[in-house]
C-alpha cells in the first residue's frame, strides 16, 4: 500500500517531537540569551572592565545583538577620563562575527563597522600622551616575552565620518589642530603570516589639509608599503606644531606632496620613502621670536623632483630643487653679520647625525635679492634681478664639492657673473668671475668712508679667476684674484668746493694678482687714457688731496704695544709699468694774490718698476706740455711705493712765459714781469 507525502512528514514529526521540541527550545533560549541576555552582559562587562582596568569611565547607548547573524551594533559609545574629560565617542559600532571561527580557531568578522568616531588626542605639559594610559592595569608584568599574536580575520572593516582633535600642551605655545571627517578601510584584513592586508585612509583638516594614504601591510613579519598624497598642507600648521624648533618662522606658504614607502621590521628598521613631486607654493620666512610680518625670504613656487629617503643608509637624495621667482632680503649689519645666516641656525650646536643629503641640481631663476649694507652710513643698497643661480651635485657629505653658476644683474644694468666650485665645508672656492659695467656712483657710500670724494660717473668692469680656502670663522683666510680691470669714464670732485679732482677716460689694469694672507698685490702693466688731475694749494697753504684724504681717528686708549703688535705688515705691491696716454695736470696755489695756476697737457709716458721694496727704483719718463706750447720731460728715478721713499729726478722745461709767475713776482720780489721765458 502506498503511504502519501504527508502522512510520511506527519509519522516524522510524531516520532520525533520531542526531538524537535528540544531543538525548538534549544533555539528559543538562545535566541532569549542573544537577544535579551548578551546585550546587557556586555554591556555590564564592558562598562566594568573600563572602570576596574582602564580607570576610566565608559557609557553605551542601545546595545543590540543578533544570534542568528551574529551582528553585534552599540550606538552612542562615550570613553571619557575619571574627571570626565572625553577621550573618544562613537555613533554606531556594528560588529558581524562569523560562525567559522569555531573551526577555523581564529576571531573571524565577515564586518566590522565604526561610524562617527570622534577621538581627543592631548598630550599634556609633561609630554605625556592622553591615549597611552588606555591599558589594562593587570597588563604589567615582569615576563618581557612577547604574546604571540591572536589569529584574526576581517573581511571588511570601515571607519567613516572619522574625527581626531589633537591638542598639544608641550609646546612653547599650546598646538591644537582637528581632522575631519575621516575614512578608513581594510579589506581581507589577516594576522596570519605574510598575508596582505590592504587599507585606506583619508582625512581633512579644519583648515582644509588633505591626507589620503593607501597601501597593503602585514603583521607577520610587520611590512608595509604603500602610497600617501599630502594636499594643501599649510606652513603655519608647521610652524605651530614645530615652533622654536625650526631655526626660523613660517609666515605664510602650502606644501603639496604625494610618494611612496616601504617599511620592513624584523631583526632591524627598514624605511625607505620617495616622493617624485613635492611641491611649495607662496612660503614667506621670517626670524625667528619676532612679532613681524616682514619676510626676509618670498618663494612663490619651489618644486623638489624624485626625492627618496634611506633610513638604512641614512640620506636624503633629491633630483632637482627649482625657485621661482623668489624674493630675498640680505643685510649685512654693523658687525658685517649676514641676516640669512639666522634662518639656519645656531652653527655652535655641531650635530653628530650621520645623516647625509644630497641634491644632483638646485635651479634658482628670476630671484630678486634686496642687498643692504649697515656697516656704512648711511647704508648702501643694491638689487640683484633677476638672478639666476645653478648648483650641482650639492651634498653634505664631507669633502664634497658643488659646481656653482650664477648670473646676477645689479641694480639693473651691470652684470656679474660667477661660474666654478665650491666645497660646502672647508669653504675652498675656485670661480671664475667677471663683472660688466658696475656704477662706481653707487659705492658713494664706501668713498665717504675714507674720503671726501664725489664719484659722478664711471663704470667698472673685470675678469678673473677666485679663489678662496679656509672658513667664515677663519682669521686668517687664503684669498686670491687674478685678472684684469677696466675703469671706464671716471669723473669724481672734490666735495669740499665741487671741482674736479681727477678724471679719466680709461684706466687698465692688466695682469693683475691680489693675494690676502700674506697681502700682495702684484700688476704687470697700468694704462690710462687721458687722465686728468688738479692739484691745490688751498689759501690755508693745505693742499686739495689732504682736504679730500681723512685721517683715521686715532684710539688713544689703546696701549702702545698692542696698537703694534695689531698692526699688520704692510701690504707687498708692485707694479711692472704704467703708462699715460694725453694726461692732463692743473695746479693751482691761493697762498698768493692774485692765485697762481698752470696746467701741463699732452702729458705721455711710462713708469717702470714700481715696487714696495725699498731698494727698488721705479724708472721715469715723462713728456708733455705747459699752457700747450712750452715743452716739459720729466726723467729719472723714485720709488713711490715703499715707506723709505727716493727720487732722483730731472725736470727740464723750455720757453715757459715768465709772466706766468707774476703771483709770486709780486708776492715775494714786490714786482710784476712783463715779458721773458724760462
Amino acid at each position: 500500500m502506498l503511504t502519501s507525502p504527508e502522512h510520511t512528514e506527519a509519522s516524522f514529526v510524531r516520532r520525533h517531537r520531542i526531538l524537535l521540541g528540544i531543538i525548538a527550545a534549544i533555539i528559543l533560549l538562545y535566541g532569549a540569551l542573544g537577544f535579551l541576555w548578551l546585550p546587557s552582559v556586555i554591556r555590564n562587562q564592558a562598562i566594568e572592565f573600563v572602570d576596574k582596568e582602564l580607570h576610566k569611565h565608559l557609557s553605551l547607548g542601545e546595545v543590540t545583538f543578533n544570534p542568528f547573524t551574529l551582528t553585534l551594533h552599540i550606538s552612542n559609545i562615550k570613553l571619557s577620563e575619571a574627571n570626565d574629560i572625553p577621550i573618544a565617542t562613537v555613533n554606531d559600532l556594528l560588529v558581524n562575527a562569523e560562525l567559522s571561527s569555531l573551526w577555523r580557531r581564529a576571531y573571524a568578522f565577515k564586518q566590522v563597522r565604526i561610524e562617527a568616531p570622534a577621538l581627543n588626542a592631548i598630550i599634556n605639559k609633561n609630554g605625556e600622551l592622553n591615549l597611552a594610559n588606555i591599558k589594562p592595569a593587570s597588563s604589567a608584568t615582569t615576563d618581557n616575552a612577547p604574546a604571540s599574536l591572536p589569529r584574526i580575520r576581517i573581511d571588511q572593516f570601515e571607519l567613516l565620518q572619522g574625527q581626531v582633535k589633537f591638542a598639544d600642551f608641550s609646546r612653547p605655545k599650546p598646538f591644537d589642530a582637528e581632522l575631519k571627517p575621516i575614512t578608513f578601510t581594510l579589506q581581507s584584513f589577516r594576522t596570519e603570516p605574510d598575508h596582505e592586508n590592504a587599507f585606506h585612509f583619508a582625512a581633512i583638516s579644519d583648515e582644509k589639509e588633505s591626507l589620503d594614504w593607501r597601501g597593503d601591510f602585514t603583521v607577520q613579519p610587520f611590512t608595509a608599503n604603500g602610497q600617501l598624497k599630502i594636499g594643501s598642507l599649510k606652513a603655519t600648521t608647521i610652524q605651530s606644531y614645530l615652533q622654536d624648533k625650526l631655526p626660523f618662522q613660517l609666515l605664510d606658504g602650502t606644501v603639496t606632496l604625494d610618494g611612496s614607502y616601504e617599511l620592513k621590521l624584523a631583526n632591524s628598521l627598514s624605511f625607505n620613502l620617495k616622493l617624485p613631486n613635492i611641491s611649495v607654493n607662496n612660503a614667506r620666512v621670517a626670524p625667528k621670536n619676532t612679532n613681524g610680518t616682514e619676510a626676509w625670504v618670498t618663494l612663490p613656487e619651489v618644486k623638489l623632483n624624485d626625492t627618496a629617503v634611506s633610513l638604512q643608509d641614512q640620506n636624503v637624495t633629491i633630483k632637482s630643487i627649482a625657485v621661482q621667482n623668489a624674493d630675498i632680503k640680505a643685510v649685512l649689519d654693523e658687525k658685517r653679520n649676514l641676516n640669512l645666516l639666522q634662518l639656519l641656525g645656531d652653527d655652535t650646536e655641531k650635530s653628530d647625525s650621520p645623516w647625509h643629503a644630497k641634491v644632483d641640481e638646485i635651479l634658482l631663476e628670476a630671484a630678486t635679492i634686496h642687498a643692504t649694507d649697515q656697516g656704512v652710513k648711511p647704508a648702501t643698497q643694491f638689487t640683484l634681478s633677476p638672478a639666476q643661480v645653478h648648483l650641482q651635485n650639492f651634498s653634505t657629505a664631507p669633502g664634497s664639492a658643488m659646481s656653482v653658476d650664477t648670473k646676477l644683474t645689479v641694480d639693473g644694468a651691470a652684470e656679474l657673473t660667477a661660474k666654478g666650485s665650491v666645497q660646502l665645508d672647508t669653504q675652498e672656492s675656485q670661480l671664475a668671475i667677471q663683472l660688466n659695467n658696475f656704477s662706481l656712483p653707487s659705492m658713494q657710500n664706501y668713498i665717504f668712508q675714507t674720503m671726501d670724494l664725489i664719484v659722478q660717473e664711471g663704470k667698472l668692469s673685470s675678469a678673473g679667476n677666485f679663489n678662496y680656502r679656509g672658513s667664515a670663522k677663519n682669521k686668517n683666510p687664503l684669498m686670491q684674484y687674478a685678472g684684469w680691470v677696466n675703469i671706464d669714464g671716471l669723473a669724481t670732485q672734490d666735495k669740499a668746493d665741487e671741482t674736479d679732482f681727477v678724471k679719466w677716460k680709461q684706466l687698465q689694469l692688466l695682469n693683475l694678482k691680489y693675494a690676502m694672507s700674506p697681502d700682495q698685490l702684484t700688476i704687470d702693466q697700468i694704462v690710462v687714457h687721458q687722465p686728468y688731475i688738479r692739484m691745490a694749494i688751498n689759501a690755508n697753504a693745505t693742499t686739495n688731496v689732504q682736504q679730500i684724504l681723512r685721517k683715521a681717528p686715532r684710539d688713544d686708549s689703546a696701549p702702545v704695544e698692542a696698537t703694534v703688535a695689531n698692526t699688520p705688515p704692510p701690504m707687498k705691491i708692485r707694479i711692472g709699468k704704467v703708462t699715460l696716454d694725453k694726461g692732463v695736470t692743473d695746479f693751482s696755489d691761493d697762498t698768493v694774490k692774485p692765485g697762481f695756476s698752470a696746467g701741463i697737457q699732452n702729458l705721455n709716458g711710462e713708469i717702470n718698476g714700481m715696487s714696495s721694496k725699498d731698494e727698488t727704483r721705479a724708472t721715469v719718463n715723462l713728456q708733455g706740455s705747459v699752457d700747450n706750447y712750452a715743452p716739459v720731460s720729466i726723467s729719472g728715478e723714485a720709488n713711490f711705493l715703499s715707506a723709505s721713499t727716493y727720487s732722483d729726478l730731472s725736470l727740464k722745461f723750455r720757453n715757459i712765459e715768465l709772466t706766468t709767475f707774476n703771483p709770486y713776482s709780486g708776492k715775494y720780489a714786490g714786482y710784476d714781469i712783463n715779458k721773458g721765458k724760462l
